[in-house]
């Protein structure tokens, strides 16, 4: 069971990273989003989940300089909340919206094709004198 402390220190960490990350000049964490934040029942350790729709080397460089730019982050959590310790940040992809994504993709690309044949059909028929 999560405590409300660990929900909203979890929604609190989320916020900050979130403002943070629009401020940082990094082209690698262009379009990377903050989708939540799980806090340990201890708050030592945070899990940061991020998204990102793009390719491997895209993710992996976004990984990377997220992990480079946690101490940016703990400064501005450290500042911004009364916290008696720094939770180490550890960052995760989150696959859901990618997965999604692809999901989307997947069905328009199947409702395209059966628009396609729909249309094929109908003008074979029309052809025929159906």
């Amino acid at each position: 069971m999560v405590s409300n402390r660990t929900e909203r220190v979890s929604a609190l960490i989320l916020e900050e990273i979130s403002r943070t990350l629009v401020r940082l000049d990094d082209r690698r964490l262009r379009g990377v989003t903050c989708t939540h934040v799980k806090v340990s029942k201890d708050l030592r350790i945070a899990h940061v989940h991020y998204s990102l729709i793009g390719g491997e080397d895209l993710v992996k460089a976004a990984g990377e300089a997220l992990a480079r730019a946690s101490g940016v982050f703990k400064r501005a959590i450290g500042e911004n909340l009364d916290l008696r310790y720094m939770p180490e940040l550890e960052f995760h992809l989150d696959k859901n919206i990618a997965h999604a994504d692809r999901i989307e993709r997947l069905l328009r690309e199947i409702h395209e094709q059966e628009a396609a044949k729909d249309r094929k059909d109908t003008t074979d028929d029309d052809a025929t004198g159906d």
